[in-house]
């Protein structure tokens, strides 16, 4: 479970670092600077809540921690809720934060249950997960689906009663069912 928890985590971080961007520029007509502070916003959150993360760690039920992280982590991901820039900004902190709970908590869980005699080993396998992910996450968009449009991979299902004319990520084209692929989030 947690390397699964760690695995998934990563892999839509890597996934959005090769798409978010093109979508604030495509969807939002934004420029390279504000694609950017999207993406730094995002380690803005995880870099000043992981020491927090950790010490909720260290004082709390690690369970509860790692599934209330992936709980949360899901209800952070609609970014098709996002209508500006601005909005993706909080977003991206907010799943900041979120990404270093379940990150923090992943390790640390790992670290737990893995016998002393063999935690090396076992911190190899668990790091595998991360590598793993990166391998995938930056080429899924290529490799899964190429010619889909990247505003399909951020946005997730449409919420009902939404108009396609609102401006940002909630514009997006209607696929069967009325929903849009959300390949990662």
């Amino acid at each position: 479970l947690t390397g699964g928890v760690n695995f998934f985590q990563l892999f839509t971080q890597y996934i959005l670092i090769t798409t978010l961007p093109l979508c604030i520029i495509d969807e939002f007509h934004g420029s390279e600077l504000e694609a950017g502070l999207a993406m730094t916003f995002f380690q803005i959150g995880t870099s000043v809540f992981r020491p927090v993360a950790g010490y909720l760690v260290d004082e709390k039920h690690k369970r509860r921690l790692l599934l209330g992280s992936l709980v949360l982590f899901f209800l952070v991901r609609r970014f098709n809720a996002a209508d500006c820039v601005e909005a993706l900004y909080g977003l991206r902190l907010v799943h900041g934060i979120v990404f270093a709970l379940a990150t923090t908590t992943a390790a640390s869980i790992a670290v737990l249950v893995i016998p002393p005699s063999r935690r090396g080993e076992g911190i190899g396998y668990f790091s595998v997960t991360t590598n793993m992910a990166m391998v995938v996450g930056a080429a899924g968009r290529a490799a899964v689906i190429p010619d889909a449009p990247h505003i399909w991979l951020v946005s997730g299902p449409r919420s009902p009663g939404r108009s396609d004319s609102r401006r940002g990520l909630g514009h997006f084209p209607a696929v069967k069912g009325g929903a849009a692929i959300a390949i990662c989030l």
